[in-house]
């Protein structure tokens, strides 16, 4: 099965899977890693460790935070699937002969999918750090395949530029460019 129609025909399980790797972590037992924290309260920490804001006041942004990101996706969500009709939203089989160009299809290439991912991210706050982390890669993965080697190169400058060391940022890019060709690979081609 080509590798666009085996995540779409399966997308409610693969999600289903990623989030629930996500929450119950089962690598943290066999790495020994403490599961007993949320991501949210790990990234409330941060802010309050380096005296930005008190922890309270961290709690309560990054819960401000994961409220907008749940209210964008609600709303992507809703227009973009009110926009294309439910019978085209449930279709079971995939609708990928025409462009929309109308509606909130007319700013985003599919607003559904940012909505996925804006989700994932409200969700990872509440799963432990390194379920977070999983669940964003994989939800990103899932979501982003086809622009793997743009986000690679954003996140190549963007992570190690800072380091002003260019052959880190070459590297980076490179490893963005041989995972899209493999991924590019189980694209079914037209």
């Amino acid at each position: 099965m080509k590798f666009s129609a085996f995540v779409f025909r399966f997308r409610f399980l693969l999600h289903l899977i990623i989030y629930f790797l996500g929450f119950t972590t089962p690598w943290d037992r066999v790495l020994h890693l403490d599961a007993g924290r949320t991501a949210w309260l790990m990234l409330a920490s941060w802010p309050a460790r380096n005296r930005w804001l008190n922890f309270d006041t961290a709690t309560i942004t990054i819960l401000i935070i994961g409220i907008l990101c749940t209210l964008a996706a609600a709303c992507l969500r809703t227009w973009g699937s009110a926009y294309l009709g439910t019978a085209i939203v449930k279709d079971a089989s995939m609708h990928g002969d025409q462009v929309v160009a109308a509606g909130p299809y007319r700013y985003l290439r599919n607003p559904l999918y940012l909505g996925i991912f804006l989700n994932a991210l409200a969700l990872a706050l509440l799963m432990p750090p390194s379920g977070a982390i999983v669940t964003i890669i994989a939800v990103s993965i899932i979501e982003l395949r086809l622009e793997i080697y743009m986000w690679g190169a954003f996140l190549s400058f963007a992570l190690v530029g800072w380091r002003y060391n260019a052959f880190l940022i070459i590297r980076g890019v490179l490893i963005s460019l041989g995972v899209s060709l493999i991924f590019r690979a189980f694209i079914p081609r037209r």
